[in-house]
């Protein structure tokens, strides 16, 4: 006779009942299939057989007091009416390994959850569950390295001592877990211990509706993580969490928490999720966003009593559409919020949100085209009001971006105060910037000199090659006006070097005598030079460039 290639229960090795697995042991299938195939009653008989070789392996209780003969014609019975034998059962521990738990049904006289209600401590080591949940009363539970086929109920199980003090350890949960929702709509299901370490492996979602945990939902004493934690959705509707909740390098689809409230720390730090949203809900104690990655994040009509902290995050992708900017919307967040380090690449937004101290976006680097105006001036305004006005020139020069962009969206009939701020930007980045100021100085200036000799040239001998030259470097300075907004400094550095080397081939004056000269707009008030109508364009555009180049290097000690 074949045997079962899993140890059984020594020499009571079950002979096979398909794939070398005996009944305990085998792949189970949908209920209907196992009942009318027998399998549903034979696997309670057979499963008697194992409780009753494992409660006597494990407890010394029965050997002194009871014989097997007896517990075995009791469970067999199937009335489980004697007091006695019920309390014995009762200070027992049952060790149930590598089990294969099939679909069951409550109206059936072969439901092993009769068996498993008679104990008050259960060990389920290796086991796997083919069915929905096991509402198991009064017992102590621990499931260590389980596999769950399929969607899982969690009842509130008292908790078996482990290392981790959790329920769940090490198991595998290949459908969506969600908790047992009370009959009556106003009850809350109660939850008086840690449920999952984090060596836990979720293959679909977390769902938690109307419920109260007393204790961390995950937990671990011994620091044991996963190499990759992730699950594709966890959703946290009218809950309430008496203890700190942590949830740390984990990598998540979508989060939602809704009209919930969090009583203790709640920590989510090195994370990466796709889309979290927190609505209608309270955290009474610190909040910690550091260092993860969310694609998406809106918070709306929600209190946060202490700091919040997103050190070191990111928001959005770089170099993808946006799909919606970081929103806080309508948000309490009673003390300060930390953005320092942070990237917004989908921009923020943060309209009808009470924030008392803004001034910890240090460093935070927040994209244009997708945060609104209003949210640069508020920024602005409160690193002004703390005297960082390095920063607050930064949020300035993004306010007036997004004020050059609400213009554009109104031509033509915002033209006139939309190439003001066109000119304004191009010239100094909205007087943020010496050194393209300089620059723009520098290069016009070779220009204007250039045209100024040639003009004045009496032979003709040299006529092209001037000429063609100029072209060149009217046509060069064009481009570089169109993209001036995209050029680096190191290459602005190295086209002035460029042009001052055609400027000085072109007119010999290596030395900028007459560049020097042209460069002053007063010049004209002491020269003997007539004031022509090109020199009084050219004046007007110097004075102004010089007044943006000294603004721009005003502008990193004080605006005003």
């Amino acid at each position: 006779m074949n045997k079962c290639n899993i140890n059984c229960y020594g020499e009571y090795q079950r002979e096979v009942y398909v794939d070398n697995k005996c009944i305990l042991h085998c792949i189970k299938n949908d209920y209907q299939k196992d009942r009318n195939s027998g399998l549903l009653s034979s696997f309670y008989n057979e499963f008697i057989n194992y409780t009753i070789e494992q409660v006597f392996e494990h407890s010394e209780l029965f050997d002194d007091k009871y014989s097997k003969n007896e517990i075995a014609t009791y469970l067999k019975s199937g009335k489980f009416e004697n007091d006695e034998y019920n309390k014995a059962l009762k200070k027992s521990i049952f060790i149930p390994s590598c089990i294969h738990f099939p679909k069951r049904d409550g109206r059936d006289t072969f439901d092993y959850l009769k068996i498993l209600n008679l104990f008050g401590q259960i060990h389920f080591n290796s086991c796997e569950f083919y069915l929905s949940s096991l509402d198991l009363k009064n017992i102590e539970c621990f499931f260590q390295d389980c596999k769950f086929h399929d969607r899982w109920t969690l009842y509130d199980y008292g908790v078996l001592e482990n290392e981790d003090n959790v329920i769940y350890q090490t198991c595998e949960f290949t459908k969506s877990v969600s908790n047992y929702t009370p009959e009556k709509s106003t009850e809350l299901a109660i939850y008086n211990h840690s449920q999952f370490d984090y060596t836990c492996k979720f293959n679909e979602n977390l769902k938690f509706d109307r419920a109260i945990f007393k204790n961390r939902l995950f937990n671990t004493e011994q620091n044991n993580f996963l190499d990759e934690n992730s699950t594709k959705r966890l959703k946290f509707n009218k809950c309430v969490f008496d203890k700190e909740f942590i949830l740390n390098q984990y990598t998540i689809d979508k989060f939602i928490i809704e009209d919930s409230e969090f009583k203790d720390r709640f920590e989510f730090q090195s994370n990466s999720v796709n889309d979290i949203k927190i609505q209608n809900s309270k955290f009474e104690k610190v909040s910690i966003f550091t260092n993860s990655k969310f694609i998406e994040l809106y918070i709306s009509d929600s209190v946060f009593k202490e700091n919040i902290d997103f050190r070191g995050s990111i928001f959005g992708k770089k170099h993808e559409l946006a799909k919606s900017p970081t929103t806080l919307k309508s948000v309490i967040i009673d003390k300060s919020v930390n953005f320092r380090n942070v990237k917004f690449y989908y921009g923020l937004d943060i309209p009808d949100t009470k924030i008392n101290d803004l001034s910890s976006f240090l460093n935070a680097d927040l994209a244009v085209e997708y945060t609104p105006r209003d949210t640069f001036r508020r920024l602005k305004h409160e690193f002004d009001s703390i005297g960082n006005i390095i920063e607050a020139n930064k949020f300035y020069h993004k306010e007036m971006q997004k004020m050059e962009e609400e213009l554009t969206k109104e031509l033509p009939k915002s033209f006139s105060e939309w190439i003001v701020f066109k000119i304004h930007d191009f010239s100094s980045k909205h007087s943020q910037d010496w050194v393209l100021a300089l620059y723009w100085i520098t290069t016009i200036t070779f220009l204007y000199s250039h045209l100024k000799v040639f003009l004045c040239q009496e032979n003709t001998e040299y006529y092209i090659i001037p000429f063609v030259l100029n072209i060149l470097v009217f046509i060069f300075i064009v481009l570089e006006f169109l993209i001036s907004k995209y050029i680096n400094i190191t290459y602005k550095f190295l086209s002035t070097i460029i042009i001052y080397f055609i400027y000085g081939f072109i007119t010999n004056d290596f030395t900028l005598k007459c560049f020097s000269n042209n460069i002053n707009p007063f010049s004209i008030m002491t020269g003997h030079d007539t004031l022509t109508f090109s020199t009084l364009i050219y004046k007007i555009i110097i004075a102004y460039l010089l007044y943006q180049f000294i603004i721009s290097i005003r502008q990193n000690t004080r605006r005003k």
